[in-house]
């Protein structure tokens, strides 16, 4: 049952990116908005890298709870198999689509609005200094914006990719529900 369970949250985060991502192709480019076009292109090439090197960060985080030699990885990947290290992938892709796509939106329109505000003579050819502290600027404030919404998905994917035997959430909305059923 845990392997069907684990196979259709790869199957439907999977199909879910596809779809993300083909829509962005296909309806992106006639998008209006800059900031749109922007944030669809960045949601998708998050969520593709994302998506390649999960089981790398599997193995990494597996590696940093277990005890002892860090070959024992191995054999718990023996015990539990190949799909176990796409753990907490659902997680992932839902978690980069929605803070990835606030972050890139955010950060295309705070760059332009603060060069707007404070730099608007010299908008053809600003300064390195300017340049670099409204990238600085934008770049913190869309991060921040973008970790206070990827947190919960963040947790939900360590748990599932590290000791899903204790919390034994099934998918990302098992795991919501239990943790906002647990009290503060």
């Amino acid at each position: 049952m845990h392997s069907f369970r684990l196979r259709s949250g790869v199957i439907g985060a999977g199909a879910f990116s596809l779809l993300f991502a083909g829509l962005t192709v296909s309806k992106g480019p006639r998008l209006e908005s800059e900031y749109m076009r922007y944030a669809l292109a960045g949601t998708v090439a998050t969520v593709s890298m994302e998506m390649l090197t999960h089981a790398v960060d599997t193995v990494n985080m597996r590696s940093k709870v277990i005890n002892g030699p860090k070959f024992f990885v191995l054999n718990v990947f023996k015990l539990q198999g190949f799909l176990s290290l796409f753990n907490g992938l659902q997680a992932v892709v839902y978690g980069y689509t929605f803070s990835g796509f606030l972050y890139f939106y955010a950060y295309a329109a705070l760059k332009d609005e603060i060069a707007e505000r404070f730099y608007s003579e010299k908008r053809q050819n600003p300064s390195l200094l300017q340049t670099f502290t409204t990238s600085f600027v934008a770049g913190t404030v869309s991060e921040c914006l973008a970790l206070c919404f990827y947190y919960p998905f963040d947790l939900i994917k360590t748990r599932m990719q590290t000791t899903n035997e204790i919390y034994k959430y099934h998918n990302v909305t098992d795991a919501f529900y239990k943790l906002s059923s647990q009290p503060l």
